[in-house]
């Protein structure tokens, strides 16, 4: 058995992620292949205000299951178990479903909504769909609603919408026993709703949902998000109530108080080329003759678009991972912020803090860290510098591998391999292939029960030509600069331009040096990029001050 973990990564101090967990896998649920290499796409709508739909297309979404009976079969996310005839399950492929035949237990599962906020609600109504198989055994198929629910089912007040079950018989369809049943319930204008299906019974037969739907029958409303992708945002809509698009009328958005743009779909809208900086879209309903609703339904989305365009940039994580995007496609364990690595082997190699990715199992976790957009189109013959460590662990090794790729969906491509241990800092340099306007670099560790991966003081800049490299003997010390004086000295005579960079790319120095000492008293304490010209020839360094 290994030694016991020093749980000393995190500026708490922590570089462990957490325990290992088992996660059983409930149907329907999505997998990300480790070898594309894509980040995790996720959308965290909490939907605490209407209008809300669920139809199930993409797995449980918000629904909280709860399982109080002691028969341990849950609800699940099916499709195709029943044929469905004329009014099926109201567009889509998947539904939510609990079937189990079990007569041996006792039966108490609950799928629940999401807590609404109805109190600005004239007219709030649940709608929803189900479909009920062997309908002659069915045993307790509830519907309700509480206003006090607060994480237990069992001591919330519950009141009752519906304790039937789907009427196959007398649907009107040519195909009773697939009938599918559309319910709509009022709801009360209150700040604190949530809807419950509690499944229960000793023999219960099988109860199929979907298509719920909890919205304001006496209002026109909408809603809009925005994401962003490098110099790109994309306007989504997530939903109309009482509002047909092409039949009540349209919509129109802006972009920066811009020109207006008619749309006349519920398709997302691409929006290219955005500059750096802060944004607004607004987006709107109108009427055919494109006027604004009375009153109007409208909504102002302010983003921002961040895009590295000034170089040398570099990140020495000192205030954490920033604009870096840390994505996990196998295992629990991801990159994280920290001071240590696991065993205390490893400490930041410039300033108080570094990036850091930990597994304390064998299991190959796989996690990547993914560089902000870079606009890489002026800058010749990029290179990627970063310094790394892999301590082994008896003999077990972590691994590092470096990708890039030229847009945000584009195919990632490795540049870099390490499978070796590097028990200290190590410095390694990368061309950059195919520069464009939307470039990305991403650090993928893989854990095979080492120490871990550690990462720090990574900088993107022009490459150094070979005239350049004659500068290669210049030295700056002292360097951490503990006081207010450092020194250059080169072996090449003549005046110094001196340029002195933030790790974000701002200039924060500009000026000539007849001499070997600059004052660097004015700089905060941190990690610098430093460009030094003599006689047209220029080298950039790394510069510490604390």
């Amino acid at each position: 058995m290994k030694k016991l973990y020093f749980l000393i990564f995190m500026i708490t101090p922590l570089f462990i992620h957490g325990q290992q967990c088992d996660h059983e896998h409930e149907r329907g649920e999505s997998h990300n292949h480790i070898s594309d290499f894509h980040p995790i796409q996720t959308q965290n709508r909490l939907f605490n205000t209407i209008p809300y739909e669920n139809s199930f297309e993409n797995g449980f979404g918000d629904i909280t299951l709860v399982q109080n009976g002691s028969t341990a079969y849950n609800w699940v996310i099916n499709a195709g178990h029943f044929v469905h005839d004329d009014d099926a399950a109201a567009g889509g492929v998947y539904y939510l479903q609990q079937d189990d035949f079990s007569d041996s237990g006792d039966l108490d599962n609950w799928a629940l909504t999401p807590t609404f906020d109805l109190s600005g609600a004239s007219v709030p109504l649940l709608r929803y769909w189900d479909h009920v198989h062997w309908a002659s055994y069915a045993d307790e198929h509830l519907v309700m609603y509480s206003t006090d629910y607060s994480g237990d089912v069992t001591t919330a007040n519950w009141v009752v919408l519906n304790e039937g079950v789907c009427d196959n018989v007398n649907s009107g369809q040519s195909n009773p026993g697939n009938a599918w049943c559309n319910y709509e319930f009022s709801l009360p204008s209150e700040a604190n709703v949530t809807i419950a299906f509690k499944y229960g019974g000793d023999y219960a037969s099988d109860w199929l949902i979907d298509d719920i739907k909890v919205f304001d029958n006496g209002s026109v409303a909408a809603d809009w998000d925005v994401t962003t992708t490098g110099t790109t945002a994309t306007l989504s809509i997530f939903g109309f109530n009482n509002f047909v698009v092409g039949t009540d009328g349209h919509w129109h958005y802006s972009v920066d108080g811009g020109d207006t743009v008619m749309v006349y779909d519920t398709n997302d809208v691409v929006i290219d080329g955005l500059s750096n900086g802060d944004h607004s879209i607004t987006a709107w309903l109108v009427d055919s003759n494109h006027n604004p609703l009375d009153p109007p339904v409208e909504e102002t989305i302010s983003f921002t678009i961040s895009v590295i365009s000034e170089y040398p940039w570099c990140d020495d994580f000192e205030s954490g991972l920033g604009n870096w995007t840390s994505s996990i496609y196998s295992g629990t364990a991801e990159w994280v912020w920290g001071s240590q690595n696991a065993n205390a082997s490893v400490l930041p190699l410039s300033g108080a803090a570094m990036a850091g990715f930990f597994s304390p199992n064998y299991n190959a976790d796989t996690a990547s860290i993914i560089s902000p957009s870079m606009d890489l189109t002026s800058v010749d013959d990029p290179q990627l510098t970063f310094n790394f460590t892999q301590v082994q662990w008896a003999g077990d090794q972590d691994q590092l591998r470096v990708f890039y790729r030229s847009s945000y969906d584009g195919d990632w491509v490795q540049i870099g391999e390490y499978t070796e241990e590097a028990a200290s800092w190590t410095e390694v340099t990368l061309d950059l292939p195919n520069p464009s306007a939307d470039y990305y670099v991403g650090f993928q560790a893989t854990s095979g029960y080492g120490y871990g991966v550690t990462l720090d003081d990574v900088c993107v800049q022009a490459a150094l030509s070979n005239s350049e490299n004659e500068l290669l003997d210049m030295m700056i010390y002292p360097n951490p600069v503990e006081g207010d004086i450092v020194t250059i000295q080169s072996p090449i005579d003549g005046l110094k331009e001196i340029q002195i960079y933030t790790v974000t790319g701002k200039k924060v120095m500009d000026t000539t040096l007849d001499g070997n000492t600059l004052d660097v008293s004015s700089f905060n304490s941190g990690f610098y990029m430093m460009k030094v010209t003599i006689n047209g020839q220029s080298k950039v360094s790394k510069l510490v001050v604390r």
